[in-house]
């Protein structure tokens, strides 16, 4: 068997077809992680630490939005984290959430 037959087989039952996921199948992957993480954060106390993509998911924002708002001052200051990345304290974003900056 060569290299090129090999790569070209066809797909059999229980194989899953190589190429392009479907926008539909992203989608859903990622509401589906969006959920989980939302559940996530109503479980987490008030002085844990979330991260940008966390504090995206809860607010529904994209990224833009986000650093497009932190650099107008409308977002809590952040925590500098030990790994050298910022988080925000989950009270903040609940009360951010509520309608006050704190």
């Amino acid at each position: 068997m060569s290299i090129q037959s090999v790569s070209r087989r066809k797909p059999g039952p229980g194989r899953p077809k190589r190429g392009r996921t479907s926008l539909e199948s992203i989608q859903a992957t990622r509401l589906k992680r969006a959920k989980e993480r939302a559940a996530v954060f109503a479980a987490l106390p008030d002085d844990a630490l979330a991260d940008v993509a966390m504090f995206c998911i809860v607010m529904t924002w994209s990224r833009t939005t986000f650093y497009r708002r932190q650099a107008a001052g409308l977002l809590p200051a952040p925590v500098n984290h030990i790994t050298g990345s910022k988080r925000w304290r989950v009270g903040d974003i609940r009360a951010l959430l509520a309608g006050g900056k704190e």
